[in-house]
């Protein structure tokens, strides 16, 4: 998965603009706007007004049955959030954290709203999850390209009764707007940020180990069953993802720093070897994308969340039965 390319930019002349013309905002005074507008939008069930946000060929990127699906254009999003919204009329959403570095923000957030199940006795059961969208604007602060990560699963087994996270609540308040601020700190957190990856990929668990705060969480959000993190259970993590995929190779393919955090976009191969939770080893090659967003001080990574969908793990490695 690597970021759009920009589009080509037309032509531009020699004249000079209009001495009255006005101020062009600047960009993340757009994207903030966007962001707030896109929110408005899905808690007012405005699939119309939603899908404005975006440019006419915009690419959506979003996770599927079985791993991540490609859409362009509003028409798809339009269509896909009239949906969601006639099938969960009290479906809410609600911004996290955003992170804003150049052109792109990446825009953690929370939905939340009763679904109704399917089969013979269908009910009204609440579901809720975290998410992450990275999103690239373009310069009239519309977005040309959308990379967005949650857990299909998650949403399965909350519907479902299998083992699944709790139901998120909505945040009571907005969370806060990070920019840019110290751009040599933010060039070594991100370093750290990639370094720690790369430690992961060449089985270094020392390298790996030291970079992260010994009581910090990483919250990987496809896990069903969240741990309690620290060293102990980064160190397993660890020694577990080796042993499943010896092979592993992690190619970064976007990174982003804002303020204290960093965000990276990865993907991830390698040849299933090992057990991997309920799942024998079954030699598959298997492809993974995550978006990992960290918050780095005083150079230990002292939070840490996963955003990736389970589903794409298990349609490589144990597929559903057709028929």
């Amino acid at each position: 998965m690597k970021a759009p390319e920009a589009p080509k930019k037309a032509p531009t002349t020699t004249a000079a603009a209009p001495a009255t013309s006005a101020r062009k905002p600047p960009l993340a005074e757009l994207q903030k706007k966007a962001l707030h507008a896109m929110v408005a939008a899905f808690n007012a069930h405005d699939p119309k007004g939603l899908a404005a946000v975006y440019a006419e060929g915009a690419l959506v990127r979003s996770p599927s049955n079985d791993g991540f699906e490609d859409e362009r254009g509003r028409e798809p999003i339009e269509k896909g959030h009239a949906g969601l919204f006639a099938g969960a009329p009290d479906v809410k959403i609600a911004t996290v954290r955003a992170l804003q570095s150049g052109d792109v923000v990446v825009w953690e957030w929370v939905v939340r709203g009763s679904f109704t199940t399917k089969g013979d006795a269908p009910a009204k059961k609440p579901v809720g999850f975290k998410a992450a969208s990275v999103l690239w604007f373009d310069e009239v602060g519309l977005i040309e390209a959308d990379h967005t990560y949650f857990d299909r699963a998650t949403i399965a087994g909350q519907l479902g009764g299998a083992t699944a996270r709790p139901v998120q609540e909505l945040p009571t308040e907005d969370g806060p707007w990070i920019a840019p601020a110290d751009a040599a700190a933010e060039a070594r957190n991100l370093a750290l940020g990639r370094a720690l990856l790369a430690a992961l990929a060449e089985h270094d668990e020392k390298g790996f180990l030291s970079r992260i705060d010994d009581k910090t969480l990483r919250d990987d959000l496809t896990d069903p069953d969240p741990k309690a993190g620290g060293v102990g259970t980064n160190q397993q993590d660890f020694r577990a993802l080796l042993k499943a995929f010896p092979d592993v190779a992690i190619t970064v393919d976007a990174a982003f720093a804002a303020g204290d955090f960093v965000a990276i976009e990865s993907t991830s191969t390698g040849t299933h070897q090992g057990p991997l939770g309920p799942f024998p080893a079954t030699k598959n090659k298997v492809t993974l994308h995550r978006l990992d967003v960290m918050d780095v001080r005083s150079g230990k990574v002292m939070g840490w969340t996963s955003y990736g969908n389970r589903a794409e793990l298990t349609a490589q490695i144990a597929p559903a039965k057709k028929g």
